[in-house]
């Protein structure tokens, strides 16, 4: 079975990218917007007491709130934006361009 960069890429639970995404998106953007001298902000986003999510509802629960949370954020973002589940209940947004 062939695996392609997408699959590596990308969370299989929320569909937003992972780690090996980011590694990959940040060396194009970086190179893209120092080429076109644009902005670029990246925003920590840390869920607080989600391990209590986990324990008091299961883990099921969790990953429902991580989903949730993902189709939020994805709703409110520029589509040139990116969101990256960095693992456990930590996200990073990537903005670049213009504002």
């Amino acid at each position: 079975m062939a695996i392609n960069r997408k699959t590596l890429e990308q969370d299989p639970l929320t569909g937003a990218l992972n780690r090996q995404g980011l590694e990959h998106l940040l060396a194009a953007e970086v190179k893209r917007t120092r080429r076109a001298k644009l902005p670029m902000s990246v925003a920590m986003i840390d869920l607080d007491d989600f391990r209590q999510v986990n324990a008091k509802y299961g883990h099921l629960v969790g990953d429902k709130v991580l989903i949730h949370f993902t189709s939020i954020i994805k709703a409110v973002l520029r589509e040139s934006d990116f969101v990256i589940h960095y693992g456990g209940e930590e996200f990073l947004l990537l903005r670049t361009g213009g504002y």
